[in-house]
């Protein structure tokens, strides 16, 4: 038999065993494992970064407005797509412009942190910035950006910021304190919105404290109004101070449901009920559309001489089990609406609507 020269390929590989057959595997499939890694090294780092990912701002006075505009690069080689921001709490407001980030751009993180109602000592908040890369249909992915301060309470506002439920016609009671030895004198207040006014309270015997009255009037319109609540003083600290003011006016419906709610029992033989629908100002009804949310559930409807809608709900049979379902009432006027109508399968009461009658005429 002849014996193998150690400089043969055989031999070398049964002198290192184990060892030989790795390292012929890595000579064959080095290259690719390698650049796989370094792609899921790439892939992992994040495309959207700030220059530093906590900015310490050391101590700042409570009810003094900070402010703060933050870069942002995209590392990527892709446009950025900013999806959100969020602020880890409703003291803290960002904006970021441009929202779309060209590849190695950079955008802006506008920040404006509201300190007044923070108590004294350390605070930490944060920024989410949520983006993908733009046209590519990538998993939205997420930067963070943390504040660090330390809040030194000189003045108190209570409450820090105001939130009032009304129809008008409410009133709310604003106190400053200003706890240092010298305190400041408000000067005026002036409120956002022409429905809410703003007035000084006399100090009375507490020259620390400044009372201001908050008043809504009754022209507030429906729907929700963020406005502010400015306090100007003769301090070139806290010489404008703003407090957030936030008024709701629930919106009141445009027509009435007579009866609210329909109460069906097939079992019974309770198959229909009627529903007048009534604009409260007196205008006629006009439905759209009308959706049950079950395929047994049929609705006709039709109008009234005096412009009222009657809607017809019947249901021949239920699948046992369904309790409850819903109709949606498209409505067009008095106002673009969706009623819900709740649907209870089982025993009830069932009226006819009160009032004009049933209407003439074919049903839808």
């Amino acid at each position: 038999m002849k014996k193998k020269h150690p400089s043969d390929p055989g031999t070398f590989r049964l002198l290192l065993g184990p060892a030989g057959r790795v390292l012929r595997h890595w000579r064959l499939h080095g290259p690719a494992i390698l650049a796989g890694i370094v792609l899921a090294m790439s892939s992992a780092r994040a495309d959207l970064r700030f220059p530093e990912s906590t900015i310490d701002l050391a101590d700042i006075r409570a009810g003094v407005r900070l402010t703060r505009e933050v870069a942002l690069i995209n590392d990527s080689a892709a446009a950025l797509e900013i999806v959100e921001v969020r602020g880890s709490c409703g003291c803290v407001s960002p904006r970021i412009e441009p929202r779309v980030i060209p590849p190695g751009g950079r955008a802006t993180l506008h920040l404006s942190i509201n300190t007044l109602g923070e108590g004294a000592g350390p605070h930490a908040w944060k920024v989410a910035i949520f983006h993908r890369r733009q046209r590519m249909g990538d998993d939205v992915k997420a930067s963070e950006l943390s504040i660090r301060a330390r809040i030194v309470t000189e003045i108190t506002i209570q409450p820090a910021s105001v939130t009032m439920i009304t129809a008008g016609g409410l009133t709310q009671t604003v106190l400053l304190t200003d706890l240092r030895a010298e305190p400041m004198k408000v000067k005026q207040v002036a409120a956002s919105a022409a429905f809410l006014k703003a007035k000084i309270v006399e100090r009375g015997d507490q020259p620390r404290t400044t009372k201001i009255l908050l008043e809504v009037g009754r022209e507030l319109p429906p729907g929700r109004h963020v406005e502010t609540l400015t306090i100007y003083a003769d301090d070139p600290i806290y010489g404008e101070l703003r407090v957030p003011v936030t008024i709701v006016r629930p919106a009141a419906g445009a027509v009435s449901i007579d009866p609210p709610e329909v109460c069906l029992d097939p079992a019974a033989d309770i198959t229909s009920q009627m529903v007048r629908i009534r604009a409260r100002d007196g205008q006629p009804v006009h439905i759209e559309k009308v959706l049950p949310a079950h395929v047994a559930i049929r609705c006709k409807w039709a109008a009234a001489e005096a412009g009222d809608m009657f809607l017809k709900i019947e249901a021949d049979a239920v699948p046992v089990g369904v309790s409850r379902s819903r109709v949606e009432v498209h409505l067009s006027t008095p106002a673009r609406a969706v009623l819900a109508i709740p649907v209870l399968i089982g025993a009830g009461d069932h009226e006819t609507p009160a009032g004009s009658g049933f209407p003439r005429g074919n049903m839808r």
